[in-house]
């Protein structure tokens, strides 16, 4: 075990794991740059995408709508918990997902990068209609162009919903 290693796995990586240091061996920088190669590793289970997601939030929009307009108050009461528990479930499943990967992650490095990136396009969470899509900015902008260049991934992230 070198310090070099220890460093590589702590500050550039998400932490040392049980294994890691043996892994990282006297090759430190070698290690790191494996991890920025050009085949990115798959992002976990697939979740919906933003248009997905949008679709449906739009179509639970317009239910709840729909509810208010009929002076039905178990009506409205049901599509508004529905629409909440939508946007929940969705952001729930994608930092469940987010967390699960970066603790079994081969990569710490480029997960590292990952997380450096989406905290830097920051998106706040506290807005209802935004919520469900926090994830979405992470797997479709960011994820796929965390190695590669920046205007590339700044355009991808201007462009997502």
């Amino acid at each position: 075990m070198t310090v070099q290693a220890v460093i590589a796995a702590n500050r550039f990586g998400l932490g040392m794991r049980r294994g890691e240091l043996d892994e990282i061996g006297q090759d430190h920088e070698g290690w790191l740059l494996a991890q920025l190669g050009p085949d990115a590793p798959a992002a976990g289970d697939a979740l919906p995408s933003s248009a997905e997601i949008m679709r449906e939030y739009q179509r639970l929009q317009s239910i709840q709508r729909e509810a208010r307009r009929s002076d039905d108050a178990e009506r409205a009461d049901a599509a508004a918990q529905e629409y909440r528990g939508y946007i929940r479930s969705q952001f729930q499943a994608q930092a469940t997902r987010r967390y699960s990967l970066a603790s079994v992650t081969d990569t710490p490095f480029r997960e590292r990068l990952v997380h450096f990136w989406t905290n830097h396009f920051a998106v706040s969470a506290d807005k209802q209609s935004v919520t469900p899509l926090v994830g979405t900015l992470e797997d479709e902008a960011i994820r796929p162009h965390v190695t590669g260049r920046f205007a590339d991934m700044l355009l991808a992230v201007e462009q997502h919903p």
